[in-house]
């Protein structure tokens, strides 16, 4: 919220952002909006509760922007459902994860979306998985 009322969310006007704040796993989150999105992007909270963190990620990182219940799903599996219903057919989810979750991420992913596919970050680790609704674009 902070970047997009600082202006850092700079798109030509041509192009509809729209900027919401919300819990995710909240099912009554951006209701009038089904099927009509073109994009969804996450970086929810990823990691299982029992994660232990490097001290710089624990002294300056909020617990609730990291920890994403027992085994790390909670908020990954509200994105996709919520993304499963806001997609218009051809769009696309985008979500990370935790390299230990990469299956459970793409499993999850595949019963309501195709095409998906896993990704790996810059160290190699699997991170973050792609997958488009289907249907004509």
């Amino acid at each position: 919220r902070r970047n997009a009322a600082s202006g850092a969310v700079n798109v030509n006007s041509a192009v509809n952002v729209n900027v919401v704040a919300g819990d995710v796993r909240d099912p009554g989150l951006l209701t009038g909006m089904a099927e009509s999105v073109d994009l969804v992007v996450a970086n929810p909270p990823y990691l299982p509760v029992d994660t232990e963190l490097e001290p710089e990620v624990a002294q300056h990182d909020p617990a609730h922007a990291l920890f994403g219940g027992p085994d790390g799903m909670e908020v990954i599996t509200a994105v996709v459902a919520c993304a499963a219903r806001l997609l218009k057919p051809g769009g696309l989810l985008a979500v990370e994860h935790d390299e230990t979750t990469a299956q459970a991420t793409a499993e999850l992913v595949a019963r309501c979306l195709d095409g998906v596919e896993s990704h790996r970050d810059l160290c190699g680790r699997p991170r973050f998985v792609t997958a488009r609704r289907s249907g004509p674009a």
